[in-house]
Order: C-alpha cells, then sequence, then structure tokens
C-alpha cells in the first residue's frame, strides 16, 4: 500500500508537464491575401490586402503580380491592361519560415464588333437599317447601344439589329457600342452620307436687260455629273452650249442679243449617286423677254 501511494502523485506530476508544454507552440506562419477585384475590364486596377497570420515584426513581403512588376510592400497593388489570367504570388519570409499565397486575377476579353448600314445614303425621308456583327469576346452580349447621330438612340441585349428613320438632311456618325456581360465595352462608328436623286431645276423665262434682275439662263442642279446643256432657236440653230451649271448664257449669239421668243434646251446628265443609270436626259423652252 506505500508503493501505491507514492507511485500515484508522480505520475500525476508527469501528465501536467506535457499539458503545459502544449499550450506554449508557437503559431504557424501562413501567408494569406484578399484582392478588392478577381476580375475585371482592361485596364483593371487590383487592391491586395496582406491578411497573413503568424508573421512577426521582422517578417518580410514578396509580390509578384505576374504582369513583370513587383513589391516588398505589406499591402500593394497592381494595373492590368492584356487580356488575360494572371497568378498574384505573395510570398512571406520570417526567420527560417517561409510561406507563400497565389490567388488568380483574369483581364476578361473585350467584344469584337463591326455592323453594316443599308443604305448608306440616300435623301430623307431616309430609312436606315443596322446589323452588328459581334461576338462577346469573354462572356455572352448584355447590351447594344446604338446612337443615330441624330440625338436618337436605342439600346437592349435584342438590339442587334434596328432601323432608324432620318427626317433631316445631315452626315450623322452612327455609333454601336457592345457591352459582354463582363462589363467590358467595344465601340464602332461610320456616316450615314445624304445620297439624294439628281435634281435640275430651270427658269422658263429671263429677261437679258442689263437691270440686274433675271439677266441669265441659269440652270441650278444637284447630285448630277457629266452634265452638258444646248440651247436652239426655233430653226433648230446651236446657240449656246455649256459643260457646267456655272455655264450661264446671257441671252445673246454671236455677241448679239437674241430677239425675244422662245428658244428650246436639252441637258444630258449622268445622277451623281446613280451612275448605273447612264446618260440621262432633260429637254425643255425658256423664253427670252426684254
Amino acid at each position: 500500500m506505500n508503493q501505491i501511494k507514492r507511485w500515484f502523485p508522480y505520475s500525476f506530476f508527469i501528465v501536467l508537464l506535457c499539458c503545459c508544454y502544449g499550450t506554449n507552440a508557437t503559431a504557424q506562419l501562413q501567408a494569406n491575401f484578399t484582392t478588392d477585384k478577381t476580375g475585371g475590364c482592361s485596364p483593371l486596377s487590383v487592391n491586395f490586402t496582406n491578411t497573413t497570420t503568424g508573421a512577426s515584426a521582422a517578417a518580410t513581403w514578396a509580390w509578384n503580380f505576374g504582369n513583370g512588376n513587383s513589391s516588398v510592400l505589406k499591402d500593394a497593388g497592381a494595373t492590368y491592361s492584356t487580356e488575360k489570367t494572371y497568378s498574384i504570388i505573395l510570398t512571406v519570409k520570417d526567420g527560417t519560415a517561409t510561406s507563400s499565397k497565389t490567388i488568380d486575377v483574369t483581364v476578361y476579353k473585350k467584344p469584337v464588333i463591326d455592323f453594316t448600314v443599308s443604305p448608306a445614303k440616300g435623301c430623307v425621308p431616309l430609312t436606315v437599317n443596322y446589323t452588328a456583327n459581334a461576338t462577346a469576346g469573354d462572356g455572352s452580349i448584355a447590351n447594344y447601344l446604338w446612337d443615330f447621330g441624330d440625338g436618337a438612340n436605342i439600346q437592349g441585349n435584342n438590339y442587334s439589329s434596328t432601323t432608324h428613320i432620318y427626317t433631316l438632311p445631315q452626315t450623322p456618325p452612327i455609333t454601336l457600342n457592345v457591352t459582354n456581360s463582363f462589363g467590358c465595352k467595344t465601340p464602332a462608328q461610320t456616316n450615314v452620307v445624304d445620297r439624294c436623286e439628281p435634281s435640275i431645276l430651270v427658269p422658263d423665262i429671263f429677261t437679258p436687260n442689263g437691270d440686274a434682275l433675271n439677266n441669265n439662263f441659269e440652270v441650278f442642279t444637284s447630285h448630277i455629273k457629266e452634265y452638258n446643256l444646248k440651247i436652239y432657236n426655233r430653226w433648230g440653230e446651236l446657240i449656246f452650249t455649256a459643260k457646267t451649271p456655272e455655264d450661264r448664257w446671257d441671252g445673246r449669239y454671236k455677241g448679239v442679243p437674241v430677239k425675244p421668243d422662245s428658244f428650246a434646251w436639252v441637258i444630258t446628265y449622268v445622277p451623281e449617286y446613280f451612275p448605273e443609270r447612264g446618260l440621262l436626259r432633260k429637254e425643255g423652252a425658256v423664253t427670252v423677254a426684254w
């Protein structure tokens, strides 16, 4: 019985020492950090917050941002331009202990876009059809924004094609912005140009009497080329020709004023925007009155 009393206190003392030793163990070094963004559109700026545990005041930090840049600050940041995934590595050294943490950040691809316009030219009121040719890059297409250049616009994820009517003569810049599901946006732009039918306005009378009012036979044209004017008297004699609308007839033939009468004219021309129609002809008569 005396031996048992001596052994029991000794065993209890040994167990107590083991428990005390376990509670005084040094914390393990564990590198860690957080990011305010894990992805986005170029240029993408990301802030990194160091949340390492188990490090002493003597610990050192080494950041590798994956874009060729680095830092030794505790907290850091980087900007990414090229569309790809980057691996950001934080390495922490504290005495003989080393720990690392890696997080990936992705710069998403922007949409690739183009669009067609039909017709690209015309006279008002002009109805124009627009069709987008777009791929999302990354993700999916979330929005089409059409700016028609005249103060009107339309947007939505179902407007890969649309129609707009122009009511005033203009040359508006048309812009399409396509945004993908990651918020990345790409613009494209073109112009719609006035493509009118040819116009020729010819007076039916003029008075070449030197009073500075209506003294010349003047033809007003628009959207034509290869203009040619010929004027004939009542006997079919050619008395005046012109190659441009700026060449005006002053009512004279061989330097002498013609007598009041009616004179036939013929104009040939080619439509500026519709040359496939070939050489066209317009004819009529003008009265010379003194």
